[in-house]
């Protein structure tokens, strides 16, 4: 059980104000939830075991920062969170996901936990990419074949974090998902330097969008385990892409809660600072530090007591030094790049993105907002 009462965990002070953690924020998150007490305390419980896993790996990374494999993430929080129990035949499997309403444009596939793998994956792909059902496979995509890097480098390791984490939320009380029309989303960019299809060869990289789905009307004690992938190609342009943008498609409410629960355990997992983070929010909005300044006041002003306000020349002096920074260092662990000889505050906000830091959810940068208080 995570120590709640120590105020090293609980605030980070900068200056005059008090920010508030990541694990700070998750709570607070919670007890925003229209649940009763007594449920709030069971979701706390039960996060603090999820979050248990996270500080393990949090380790791992910090002692091994330049040669870890992103997979290690599936293997730590992912394959601890789910098994294969389903007795269906693969033609039972098939048959189900067949008759899901498809574009010219999808295809799917079956995944075995256990197994680590695809048992099934649509021949349409061949239509769709050009490429052979066989040689799209998880080693593949996760970058444990070199002869059939399926994988854009700059991706693997935030698609496998974020698709962790999303096992982990879906393993939290109440966000189960339901079978058939709900979904984990991500997008990411695939190889397709071996596709058929001239076009889409000549692209080198296309844009796709996976959904994961469940079938937990069919096997009800395994219902937070995804075992149908559904690939959508968005783009043939891979400059077109705008980082994973990660999400759950459920209720309105639900997918708000899930979504955000996602982004918080991202961030926690990450350990950016949320002021950092906030402050490149803002950045996202404004050209000169005057305004991001501004916005951080007004933010400030709307939401909290604290009369505290951001001076635009100590805004930049974060930005200079110890965000880009901090980005930077972040960037290279999780992607093994070498920091840029130069580094402007875009490139931070744009490297941001691709850990999906960025866009902030509205109201997380509320509540972020709502829990600074003065020091």
């Amino acid at each position: 059980m995570r120590n709640s009462s120590n105020p090293a965990q609980e605030l980070q002070d900068e200056g005059k104000l008090g920010f508030p953690s990541w694990y700070q924020l998750l709570k607070a998150f919670v007890a925003s939830l229209d649940y009763s007490n007594s449920d709030k305390q069971y979701f706390i419980s039960i996060l603090d075991e999820r979050l248990a896993l996270i500080d393990e790996l949090k380790s791992i990374i910090n002692q091994n920062p330049n040669s870890f494999h992103p997979a290690i993430v599936y293997q730590l929080i992912g394959t601890s969170l789910c098994k294969n129990d389903t007795k269906l035949t693969l033609q039972e499997l098939t048959d189900f996901y067949t008759k899901v309403n498809m574009s010219t444009n999808e295809f799917f596939t079956i995944m075995n936990m256990d197994a680590k793998d695809h048992i099934y994956v649509d021949p349409r792909i061949k239509e769709i990419l050009g490429l052979e059902p066989e040689p799209f496979n998880v080693k593949a995509l996760t970058g444990f074949d070199p002869e059939n890097p399926l994988f854009h480098p700059e991706d693997l390791p935030h698609s496998m974090r974020m698709g962790a984490l999303a096992l982990m939320v879906i393993s939290l009380p109440d966000q189960q998902l339901r079978s058939g029309s709900e979904y984990y989303s991500a997008k990411f960019r695939i190889c397709t330097s071996a596709s058929s299809n001239i076009h889409i060869r000549n692209a080198n990289y296309v844009t796709i969008e996976k959904k994961g789905h469940i079938l937990n009307e069919i096997y009800p004690n395994n219902n937070y385990v995804p075992t149908s992938i559904y690939y959508r190609v968005i783009t043939h342009d891979s400059n077109y892409y705008n980082g994973i943008e990660a999400y759950f498609a459920t209720s309105p409410e639900r997918s708000r809660i899930q979504s955000n629960l996602l982004y918080l355990l991202n961030a926690y997992l990450l350990d950016i600072p949320p002021k950092q983070i906030l402050m490149l929010e803002e950045r996202r909005h404004a050209d000169r530090y005057k305004a991001v300044s501004n916005r951080l006041n007004e933010g400030i002003q709307r939401h909290s007591k604290t009369k505290f306000e951001f001076e635009d020349q100590k805004v930049g002096d974060c930005f200079s030094k110890t965000i880009r920074p901090k980005i930077q260092n972040s960037i290279k662990t999780w992607e093994g790049t070498q920091p840029k000889s130069t580094y402007s505050d875009q490139d931070a906000v744009n490297q941001t993105r691709r850990l999906g830091l960025l866009p902030m959810p509205t109201n997380i940068r509320d509540l972020i907002y709502a829990c600074i208080n003065e020091t």
